[in-house]
């Protein structure tokens, strides 16, 4: 779901914020989804992180699978992990430093 929602543009991802937020301070006890506390761009970098672990899940849940396959999905996550932490400016630091986890 958050996919979908971060395929939008990004002038509607920022402008559906707006409006959450807009709406939450006009009527604080409303029921209003909390906007996301988190830029476009780190959302899409979680969503990335998250992608080699969704695709050994989908796999190993599938009828045939073998225990043969458990350590090269288990590579497969590690490899993605270490990719995105290679890379600058990625969200594991945000999250990791988030004081509600």
């Amino acid at each position: 779901m958050l996919l979908c929602f971060l395929s939008f543009q990004p002038a509607v991802f920022e402008a559906v914020m707006a409006i959450l937020i807009e709406a939450k301070q006009a009527d604080p006890g409303a029921n209003i989804p909390k906007p996301l506390s988190y830029s476009r761009q780190q959302l899409l970098e979680l969503v990335q992180l998250l992608e080699p672990l969704a695709e050994a899940t989908d796999f190993l849940q599938s009828d045939g699978v073998t225990s043969s396959a458990v350590i090269p999905s288990i590579i497969g996550i590690h490899t993605g992990k270490h990719t995105m932490l290679s890379q600058k400016n990625n969200i594991l630091p945000v999250l990791c430093n988030h004081p509600k986890l």
